[in-house]
């Protein structure tokens, strides 16, 4: 698990984490970047919501066998999916809104007693045999 401040300057060491996870439990490289990239919007989204008395971001990567699952959890306001469904380009034209969401499989969201958990899941994409 990654604690991350409200800095940007951390989101490079996030997202190697995430590529190298991602390497290890097989995705293929424009997965991974895909993944790399929906993570990237999802903290940026959610910094400006952590709360000035605990600005902590939790993130948690995990290779599963047919999935890589990254987690973000915090305390403070609840931020929902509007920001990614909102249908607006990102930083510098950067993907955002339902083209940040095509990036990965499936977005799971829960809020519950001030805390907020979201988390982003991409599948493994068996390899096609050839056949002899």
């Amino acid at each position: 698990m990654l604690r991350l401040g409200r800095d940007d300057r951390l989101l490079p060491a996030v997202s190697s984490a995430v590529a190298f996870i991602g390497e290890q439990a097989g995705l293929e490289s424009a997965a991974q970047a895909d993944l790399v990239a929906a993570v990237d919007e999802a903290c940026r989204e959610t910094f400006p919501v952590l709360p000035n008395d605990d600005p902590q971001l939790e993130l948690t990567v995990e290779g599963l066998a047919d999935r890589v699952e990254v987690t973000l959890e915090h305390r403070g306001a609840a931020r929902g999916l509007e920001p990614f469904l909102a249908g607006r380009r990102g930083p510098a034209g950067g993907a955002s809104g339902l083209s940040l969401l095509s990036r990965v499989d499936r977005v799971q969201y829960n809020s519950e007693s001030g805390a907020s958990k979201t988390t982003l899941i991409k599948y493994l994409r068996p390899l096609i045999s050839e056949t002899t």
